[in-house]
């Protein structure tokens, strides 16, 4: 059977989509599951609502973290490949938290010392955090009555506009997807959601469409 083009006006009855969404959600996470060295083996659903609860809370303590989080995580693995990475720059950098102090470290290390540090040699997403970093401090212009780290991107995030990305501060940089896009809003507080590949090919697969 051939996959149909995306079309929500198609989609199965409320019913039906309640009752794929509800067998999805009962499924135990397993070893390679985005969540599992958090959770453990719970079922998709537990996960997802424990991780709604807390969601913002890294960033709003560590924003130079998630943002350094979510730059890695593109197109990556990211239990094998990012997570790690991340674990060993909070345990060797306790300090690292805010937006300035991440950009005072990057002016500090040279290219080569600051891919050791994130454990990652790869020039796009190096250049992609150095533009990001320039549009924050854009930001930091703009929106000068707010000085939390947190509230200037969340501000942003609000603000932003999924269909207008390449007229948006930050989806013009190049090398920012709607992935990227989307997962820093998420990450910076606004309720959405990002077209995670994951989820598309579950889509994909439980609703017989092509998005």
């Amino acid at each position: 059977m051939s996959k149909k083009k995306f079309d929500i006006t198609d989609y199965k009855n409320e019913n039906e989509i309640c009752s794929i969404v509800e067998e999805l959600g009962s499924q135990v996470l397993t070893k390679t599951s985005h969540t599992y060295n958090t959770y453990g083996p719970i079922t998709i659903l537990e996960a997802a609502k424990k991780s709604a609860q807390k969601y913002s809370n890294k960033a709003k303590e560590k924003p130079a973290i998630v943002l350094i989080d979510i730059i890695l995580a593109a197109n990556r693995n990211y239990n094998k490949v990012v997570e790690p990475n991340i674990r060993k720059i909070e345990e060797n950098h306790p300090e690292l938290r805010s937006i300035e102090q991440l950009e005072n470290l990057l002016n500090q290390k040279t290219k080569e010392e600051f891919f050791k540090f994130w454990g990652h040699k790869d020039l796009k997403k190096y250049n992609t955090l150095r533009s990001i970093l320039e549009k924050i401090k854009e930001l930091k212009k703009r929106y000068n009555e707010i000085s939390d780290d947190y509230d200037i991107i969340n501000k942003w995030a609000q603000n932003a506009n999924i269909l207008e990305v390449k007229k948006d501060i930050i989806g013009l940089i190049p090398n920012i997807s709607i992935a990227t896009f989307q997962h820093l809003r998420m990450n910076f507080g606004v309720d959405t959601v990002k077209p995670d590949q994951r989820v598309k090919e579950v889509l994909e697969t439980e609703f017989n469409t092509a998005i």
